[in-house]
């Protein structure tokens, strides 16, 4: 589908894809919501159809098993590189992912005539147990390595216990004897860099066997590690570093392993994205009553009771009323000319319908009546509002002049244009003669238009036109509100 960044902006497309962005559980997903663009037919059904799903379980107890995760693109990437080591964090969201998959495909299946569109997705994964069991061999439940991840860990840390055992009980009974004496400071003890350390009185440190660690900011103090102390530590410090040799050994073998699964784990990952996006457009549909709408292969869009998705939401803040839209386009009526007074409402249908659009051709579920029906355009092509341009020094006429003749290079029968105020913004029977030669062009091309003007030779050509209408909208000056 064709749409140029301008058109999106008129019609507030991006500031409605800033308010899904934030449903999502991942950064990425969020990022990718922002960009969201309009797509293909049956892309964008399919995308629907998930959302629409997705969003009755919010409707019942069918609750799915989707949390909160951390995505595992980077370590994907890298795990292929031999002798490459993933950090522990790493490997407990390959787990996690894995279980979220697992999880997925136990719970879509009990429920086939509820989600018969996201089962299809799961269930084409080949879920891994092995993945699982894997971390688990390695891993306990708070993302340690376990003695038992390798004969050797288990040794080394069980010598490493006894050493510790073997410096604190040395080190009290020394505490214990030197206490009796004067060789000792007030403080009796300190600890430095993690060592416990005697504090002996500088006067008497030739009395007491050890190593000299430090001395006091005065000088009075000379901190000492016993010599019954000093072989178990230096034993300890020997056992850690073998300890963390064999830790990396196992993380670099369980890196390896689970690198064979990569294939499968990417799949995980794209597909636990998706969810993620599904997800959070349906949030965003329960926020807006959004609802999947029939939609047509055949050219005819019937709106029933549809709303402007960000207006729905800024009324619904200030808890003000909003009145919702009914119209009819179809083959035998491609164009809706609406006429009324200013403030009446115009601009907010053309906005209405050429968001909603997007939406829909987005995979975006969208605020109107389940009877709804929609189809999509090829092109979407939008005029409102005031388009001077500063920057090119052109005047609002000559600026909406250039934009008309880039809509009539464009447009075709599978084309959307919506003109607010068409033709105005010089002399009135120049801009009156000119607007009823675009519309007879747009007409004879087939186009789907609607358009507001206070024209009344376009309104009197309309009448002519057989495919198409006129409309107007009164405004109540006394309540200030429209009325159709």
């Amino acid at each position: 589908m064709y749409i140029n960044k301008e058109d999106l902006n008129e019609l507030e497309f991006p500031q409605l894809l800033a308010e899904i962005s934030p449903f999502a559980y991942s950064p990425k997903t969020r990022e990718k919501i922002l960009q969201l663009r309009p797509m293909e037919i049956d892309e964008a059904e399919l995308s629907l159809k998930k959302t629409s799903e997705y969003l009755s379980s919010f409707e019942s107890s069918n609750a799915i098993p989707f949390d909160e995760y951390e995505d595992i693109e980077s370590e994907l990437k890298v795990m292929l590189i031999e002798n490459y080591r993933l950090e522990n964090s790493a490997f407990i969201r390959i787990k996690t992912i894995t279980e979220q998959i697992g999880k997925l495909q136990k719970f879509f299946p009990t429920m086939p005539e509820t989600f018969p569109t996201l089962i299809q997705d799961v269930s084409v994964l080949e879920f891994k147990k092995e993945i699982i069991d894997k971390v688990d061999k390695v891993f306990n439940r708070f993302g340690e390595v376990k003695s038992e991840a390798s004969p050797v860990l288990k040794t080394l840390r069980t010598e490493i216990q006894l050493a510790k055992k073997a410096i604190t009980e040395n080190f009290n009974r020394v505490l214990f004897n030197y206490g009796q004496s004067d060789f000792l400071d007030d403080i009796r003890e300190s600890n430095i860099e993690d060592i416990r350390v005697l504090a002996v009185k500088s006067a008497y440190k030739k009395r007491v066997p050890g190593r000299v660690l430090g001395l006091s900011k005065t000088g009075s103090i000379t901190y000492m590690q016993p010599d019954s102390v000093v072989k178990h530590y230096f034993k300890l410090k020997e056992n850690e570093e073998e300890e963390k040799k064999e830790i990396d050994k196992i993380l670099r073998k369980l890196t390896a392993e689970l690198a064979e699964f990569q294939p499968q784990l990417w799949r995980y990952q794209a597909y636990i994205f998706d969810l993620d996006l599904t997800r959070a457009k349906a949030k965003f549909a329960e926020l807006i009553n959004g609802v999947l709408p029939k939609i047509n292969r055949h050219r005819t869009l019937r709106l029933r009771e549809a709303f402007h998705p960000l207006l729905f939401l800024r009324n619904k803040t200030e808890n003000k009323t909003i009145f919702s839209q009914t119209l009819t386009l179809t083959d035998h009526n491609r164009i809706i000319c609406i006429s009324g007074p200013n403030a009446g409402g115009k601009s907010i249908t053309l906005k209405t319908v050429g968001l909603l659009q997007l939406m829909i051709q987005s995979g975006i579920l969208v605020p109107t009546h389940p009877k709804s029906e929609m189809f999509f355009f090829e092109k979407i092509m939008t005029d409102i509002g005031d388009n001077q341009s500063i920057e090119n020094h052109l005047s609002t006429y000559s600026s909406r002049l250039k934009k008309m003749g880039g809509i009539i290079r464009e447009a075709n029968a599978n084309t959307l244009l919506l003109i607010d105020e068409f033709g105005t913004g010089s002399d009135p029977e120049l801009g009156g003669a000119l607007a009823e030669s675009f519309l007879e062009f747009f007409y004879d091309k087939k186009s789907f238009a609607i358009i507001t003007t206070h024209y009344t030779n376009i309104k009197l050509v309309i009448e002519e036109l057989p495919n198409a209408e006129n409309a107007a909208m009164l405004f109540n000056e006394k309540t200030l509100e429209t009325d159709v």
